[in-house]
């Protein structure tokens, strides 16, 4: 919490999410809005970007679904 704050973000949860990210050891954050975490030490990807970077895997498989 404290170290958040003093990191000087412009959205608190943003930064919240980014340490969690951190703390667990991610490697990716998956966002709409990437350009939030630019301070982000882990990167943010779109969900489209994630996709596109699942594709070029010849050892990962998956689908999208319709709910």
């Amino acid at each position: 919490g404290i170290e958040s704050l003093k990191q000087g973000w412009n959205d608190f949860e943003d930064c919240l999410v980014s340490r969690c990210a951190e703390n667990v050891k991610a490697d990716y954050i998956i966002t709409r809005n990437s350009s939030d975490f630019k301070q982000s030490i882990v990167p943010a990807l779109t969900p489209k970007e994630l996709f596109d970077l699942l594709a070029n895997h010849d050892n990962l498989w998956y689908q999208e679904i319709d709910f």
